[in-house]
């Protein structure tokens, strides 16, 4: 039952929030499991729950199988919410850093490309969610090489959150002053 996928996505939210990803991950997979018997194979909330259980498996380090995942979700949302959409954008933006992570930096900057442009359409520039996508374009342009073009788009990231009231307890803040130092 969708209900049922819905309730394991969020136990496994809460407990990769707290750092728990050995015992959040059987709940990402039930998730899936369930979303796929009861909604089928293209389902947002079954490319959600694809994106989550991405995320801790990149966070594990087996980033292969992330990017699959990853890839997997994106094909979904583009199929049922169209190539223009917020979470297509947050889609394209997780394969970029995976990519990043694998070093595919040509394809990293491709993707969060395509993220930043879908994301400038529903976003305001000093949006925290279009700010982070524009930190993590500076990541993978200092993976790439390219620090002082980089450096910029941090700087830019950076300054936009803590004027939003972002602290550097927050984990996009500690994110982007660590590729700055």
């Amino acid at each position: 039952h969708p209900e049922i996928a819905k309730s394991y996505n969020n136990i496994g939210l809460v407990l990769q929030t707290m750092g728990r990803l050995a015992e959040a991950k059987p709940y990402f997979s039930q998730a899936v499991a369930a979303y796929e018997r009861s909604l089928g194979g293209d389902h947002p909330n079954l490319a959600t729950s694809l994106n989550n259980l991405a995320g801790l498996i990149r966070a594990e380090g087996a980033l292969p199988e992330s990017r699959d995942l990853y890839a997997r979700s994106l094909r979904i949302r583009e199929k049922v919410l169209g190539d223009q959409h917020p979470s297509v954008a947050e889609s394209y933006n997780n394969m970029a850093l995976v990519l990043c992570d694998l070093g595919e930096y040509d394809d990293a900057l491709k993707m969060c490309k395509k993220c930043l442009r879908i994301s400038s359409q529903y976003y305001a520039k000093d949006h925290p969610e279009y700010l982070n996508y524009r930190g993590n374009f500076g990541i993978i342009l200092s993976a790439h090489g390219r620090k002082e073009e980089a450096r910029g788009y941090l700087q830019e990231a950076l300054s936009g959150l803590q004027q939003k009231g972002f602290t550097e307890t927050h984990v996009w803040i500690a994110k982007f002053s660590k590729h700055l130092d």
